[in-house]
């Protein structure tokens, strides 16, 4: 398809989110082509495409929606550390989204999202009554 792109995973993701988020628009058919590459990255294991193709599954931006779908990639990016996917997570658990409603689950990963200083799992832990500070 496009060859190896292993080197090329975190600029491609750049151009994905600019072409999509900056333009604010559906993907069409010329940007298919990006969405596959991203596609492929993730598929080779980069965190930062497998967030963005569990957020493509979560809106149905290029892809079918799929909560099952989004919260797959979620976790694969969560389980190397990504802050924002372990927040995502975090929520999807919380919600019951694409997978079976968790507090427990859902606090764990708000608590790994916290710990690299993510403020929104910060509140979300408060919210659960989990005492966590910046400064444990």
């Amino acid at each position: 398809m496009c060859g190896d792109t292993r080197g090329y995973n975190k600029g491609l993701f750049t151009l994905f989110l600019c072409h999509n988020e900056l333009c604010n628009k559906k993907i069409d058919a010329m940007n298919k082509d990006l969405l596959q590459i991203v596609q492929l990255s993730a598929q080779r294991g980069n965190a930062e495409s497998q967030y963005a193709l569990g957020a493509c599954y979560s809106f149905g931006q290029g892809v079918p929606q799929d909560y099952k779908k989004a919260a797959k990639y979620f976790s694969l990016a969560a389980q190397q550390g990504h802050v924002l996917s372990q927040k995502k997570l975090g929520y999807y658990y919380l919600e019951g989204k694409g997978v079976e409603q968790s507090n427990q689950k859902a606090i764990k990963w708000f608590k790994l999202a916290a710990k690299q200083g993510n403020l929104a799992a910060i509140k979300e832990l408060k919210k659960l009554g989990e005492d966590y500070s910046l400064n444990p």
